[in-house]
């Protein structure tokens, strides 16, 4: 398991995002700390989806500042230190789960195998074991949406960003997936969801809303 600097992930200090006269994101300061659940909730359109993507370093703030801590001071965008898990899922089609999962074990130099394992155990843990030879259009879109999730947790990264992960799910898979985030908090990991979903948001070790 990848080793987590005890230091905050990333903090924000007067962060906002504009894109031309439209206010994206509205000034905010946030931490974000190893080990915990952090559920970011507003109503559409206010800013959660803008904040991940700052978080991720996909989006640079009109104003204000970001700081990285611990492992994310470099090469944050590797997949065992910053792991998305975008609204649009992004599984390649030309992959099965299983291959889609193990992806980021193998751009990490582990073994086919090994990363072939470590991708079984993340999709068993989400209700999904036997389906690892299955290609994305051959499963349900909420099967999709957990694949997406074993693969952002396969190298049990420093920093986990979800945008909606539960939004194709029932109550009975919604469980899988908490169950999960909150293992990997346990481990260790920043979890930071955007999410309207009362389940997840009761497991959340805190909640941040946002407004614009």
């Amino acid at each position: 398991m990848t080793t987590i600097d005890t230091a905050t992930v990333v903090s924000l200090r007067g962060v906002d995002v504009r894109i031309g006269a439209t206010v994206a994101l509205a000034p905010l300061d946030l931490d974000v700390e190893p080990g915990e659940v952090l559920v970011v909730h507003g109503r559409s359109g206010s800013g959660k989806s803008t904040l991940l993507a700052v978080l991720a370093g996909w989006l640079a703030p009109s104003v204000g500042a970001v700081a990285r801590g611990g492992l994310l001071a470099c090469d944050h965008r590797r997949w065992h230190r910053t792991a998305t898990v975008p609204q649009s899922l992004a599984l390649l089609e030309e992959l099965s789960l299983g291959e889609n999962v193990a992806l980021p074990a193998v751009l990490l130099d582990h073994t086919w195998r090994e990363a072939r394992r470590l991708a079984g155990e993340r999709l068993d843990a989400l209700g999904l074991g036997g389906l690892d030879e299955r290609l994305p259009r051959e499963v349900s879109l909420g099967q999709q949406q957990r694949a997406s999730l074993a693969r952002a947790l396969v190298l049990e990264p420093a920093l986990v960003l979800a945008d909606e992960p539960t939004a194709h799910l029932d109550t009975a898979t919604t469980r899988f997936v908490v169950d999960e985030l909150r293992r990997a908090a346990a481990g260790g990991s920043a979890v930071v969801v955007a999410t309207h979903d009362p389940l997840v948001m009761r497991a959340a070790d805190r909640l941040v809303g946002i407004s614009r």
